[in-house]
């Protein structure tokens, strides 16, 4: 399985994951931008990047500076969703 196909395969798991909890998802396929999935309810948005690592997973100031600069409504959250391999729990920080 190349790189692409485990970091697709824990996007949906973060997806499915959010949908069981009564989030409607959005998984934003191909777009290369700051955010995989995007999950809503009435209350709140969430961004979220999805990350998966064999090692220790450090996201960049790059990365961090690029997601906070995307505008959003107040009630946004935005969240990297980090997978380590053989851990099917993430681990989530909010930026």
């Amino acid at each position: 399985m190349t790189q692409y196909q485990r970091g697709r395969t824990k996007e949906y798991e973060c997806k499915n994951q959010l949908e069981r909890e009564g989030w409607t998802c959005f998984r934003m396929a191909g777009s290369h931008s700051s955010c995989d999935i995007i999950a809503i309810n009435n209350d709140v948005l969430r961004l979220i990047q999805v990350k998966y690592t064999s090692g220790q997973y450090k996201i960049s100031d790059d990365d961090i500076t690029k997601f906070k600069a995307i505008k959003c409504p107040n009630c946004t959250i935005k969240e990297v969703w980090t997978y380590k391999k053989g851990n099917s729990v993430p681990s989530i920080i909010q930026l």
